[in-house]
């Protein structure tokens, strides 16, 4: 054990007062005394117990121990983290932000599916190619229906006499350079019968004891020519309904009447 260490074991064996004085008058002397290296030197004789505080490289006299203390320690090292502490209560609901701007329109959904066909609707009024007729015959027991589209119509009652009876017939004459479909009903008798004509220029339908509901399609052209089938375009379509009928009437002098009441619709091809 060397000089120093020795000294500094005595002071520790000396009184807790005496310690305590030392302890105290070294703090305040060191104030004054702290070197060029941050150290405090000082100068101990053990035989008196006496301790001085020097300056800084002033040597101790002889009989005396050269003392110094580090007037700071360099800082040690960070301790461990400790452990994480209890979570907290929540805290109260903050107040609702400002309404955030519109977000951009989606895209398009996709089509669904169509719905259900509705009710049919009222039938509509006539349209323009609506017409009627109402004649009787005139002393030749027939006339003129009237001439609708490219197609004119005349009737006429015949007989052997007019005590045989009459026979009503619709004659139909197509436009030049046109040529008529014919398909319908006939009432004769009180029966019915079907009436169906292609590709004609006239057309004759006789027997028309109650009346007579026919198409008329017509056409620009004929169905067949050089004995093939040939293109050709609708051109209107007419819708004839009438009631026609001929009495012969026994007087002195004999007559009869010849009569024809209808109506006819006359619809124009929709342009291609």
């Amino acid at each position: 054990m060397n000089r120093r260490a020795r000294a500094i074991g005595r002071m520790a064996g000396t009184g807790g007062v005496t310690a305590a004085i030392l302890s105290l008058g070294m703090a305040w002397v060191a104030l004054g005394a702290v070197g060029g290296d941050g150290d405090i030197d000082g100068c101990y004789t053990p035989k008196t117990g006496v301790l001085r505080v020097v300056d800084d490289n002033v040597p101790c006299n002889k009989g005396e121990l050269s003392l110094k203390w580090a007037k700071g320690a360099a800082q040690g090292p960070a301790g461990p983290s400790g452990a994480p502490g209890p979570t907290g209560p929540a805290g109260p609901s903050g107040a609702p932000g400002p309404a955030g701007p519109a977000g951009p329109s989606g895209a398009p959904g996709a089509t669904g599916a169509p719905g259900p066909s509705g009710p049919a609707g009222p039938a509509g009024p006539a349209g323009a190619g609506a017409q009627t007729f109402e004649v009787i015959g005139d002393t030749d027991l027939g006339g003129s229906l009237g001439t609708f589209g490219d197609v004119s119509a005349t009737f006429a009652c015949t007989g052997a006499n007019i005590f045989t009876g009459l026979v009503v017939g619709v004659q139909l004459t197509a436009a030049p350079g046109r040529y008529m479909d014919i398909f319908g009903t006939v009432e004769s008798n009180s029966s019915v019968a079907g009436v169906g004509m292609l590709d004609v220029a006239t057309a004759s339908i006789p027997n028309l004891t109650n009346g007579v509901s026919i198409t008329i399609n017509v056409y620009d052209g004929p169905l067949v020519q050089n004995h093939a089938i040939a293109p050709r375009t609708l051109v209107s379509s007419i819708k004839l309904d009438g009631e026609f009928f001929g009495v012969a009437i026994s007087a002195d002098p004999p007559s009869a009447v010849c009569r024809a009441a209808g109506n006819v619709m006359v619809v124009a091809a929709p342009a291609s």
